[in-house]
């Protein structure tokens, strides 16, 4: 079960378990019903994926698998930002908290790492708790968990021996933030170009996807500083550069949705440009909750391209209102302006009691330590 809450892995599925999981699944088997719901998760290839997700957490549950508790509990706290839906969320997952779910474990951990549906950052407590993990456990999970609330808590330098770790315990998932540790410093500028690029290239070996896409993106400039008389060697770094993003874009990466989505908005790398492609890609990144994708949207709402689509500005309320949820300054200022011009009165608590301070105060806004501000403070 273990693969199961980490996409990436659930994406690499050969086709042939998929088929075997999806006839289980059909015939009420729990277990399979679990592990189908997390599939269609980690793909989210139409947009009422949910509305297959539902019922088979459902079964799921109700037959016993612990995990599914945890998988209903992140889909309440994506829907929204009201205490009541964290309360609900926090409930089901110290119910498989306490019945020792390790991917209950993992995502309190996160949750106390970051200040997630509604805990408090505790990284002495992250740090505590992943510390006796690591005693009794073999999952390369904890040591990528270590290195993030090291990274947090003491820089970098400190956080590279356990995305090492984690690495060579077999996780991939943490070669982008290895690259990260070796080669910037504790500002996030780059240090040592080379060695960042070796590192990304060794994830891309060990086909870690967020790995490619960020290569991707730093050869970019490469591209961009190559003469126009080497066309045919200029076509073709293009020809990889998009088709990197394309590839984090079908995996459902939000910065690969963002970059890939950039290519056909503004016309680079000799696209042409297509705003319907752009909107379609964004739409994918916003359903992996991407708020830069969020924004994008939003944006490209706002051109007279799309004046038809929108006339009565309701896609581009709804994409203010998650982008707020999200943590966009920007699309917080954006929702309230809608409330005020009598828009989104059927989210009048939410606005009220969140939004508008925020707006009143944007001087001084709550800010997270990734430089949004934090929703639930």
């Amino acid at each position: 079960m273990r693969d199961f809450f980490i996409p990436s892995k659930v994406r690499n599925l050969p086709e042939s378990e998929i088929t075997i999981i999806e006839q289980r699944a059909s015939e009420g088997d729990p277990v399979a019903s679990y592990k189908l719901a997390q599939i269609l998760l980690a793909w989210r290839d139409t947009d009422d994926y949910l509305d297959q997700v539902d019922p088979l957490l459902a079964t799921a549950a109700e037959g016993g698998v612990i995990d599914a508790y945890v998988a209903k509990a992140a889909i309440l706290c994506e829907e929204g930002m009201l205490p009541e839906m964290f309360l609900d969320a926090q409930e089901l997952l110290e119910l498989a908290l306490e019945n020792k779910s390790e991917y209950a474990t993992k995502v309190y951990i996160e949750n106390i790492i970051f200040g997630k549906w509604g805990y408090e950052v505790d990284l002495d407590k992250a740090i505590e708790l992943l510390s006796e993990l690591l005693q009794t456990s073999d999952n390369p999970i904890w040591h990528h968990m270590m290195g993030l609330a090291t990274e947090i808590k003491d820089g970098l330098y400190f956080s590279t021996v356990w995305y090492e770790g984690a690495v060579n315990g077999g996780y991939d998932d943490a070669w982008y933030n290895l690259a990260v540790a070796r080669a910037f410093d504790d500002d996030y500028e780059i240090e040592d170009e080379e060695w960042y690029k070796e590192t990304l290239q060794e994830g891309i070996d060990r086909n870690d996807t967020t790995s490619l896409v960020h290569y991707a993106c730093h050869i970019a400039k490469d591209w961009e500083e190559m003469s126009n008389e080497d066309a045919a060697e200029k076509a073709a770094l293009a020809n990889s550069i998009i088709s990197a993003y394309d590839t984090g874009y079908k995996a459902g990466l939000p910065v690969a949705c963002y970059l890939l989505g950039k290519v056909y908005e503004n016309g680079l790398y000799g696209q042409d440009v297509d705003y319907g492609m752009a909107m379609e890609i964004y739409k994918r990144g916003v359903l992996f909750n991407s708020v830069i994708c969020v924004e994008a949207m939003y944006d490209m709402l706002q051109n007279d391209f799309f004046a038809a689509l929108d006339e009565d500005n309701e896609l581009s309320d709804q994409c203010a209102l998650k982008g707020a949820r999200g943590g966009s300054e920007r699309l917080v200022v954006a929702t309230v302006d809608a409330y005020y011009e009598g828009r989104l009165k059927e989210y009048a608590d939410e606005i009220e009691k969140y939004f508008i301070p925020i707006y009143n105060d944007m001087a001084d806004p709550e800010m997270d330590d990734d430089g949004r501000y934090d929703a639930w403070a």
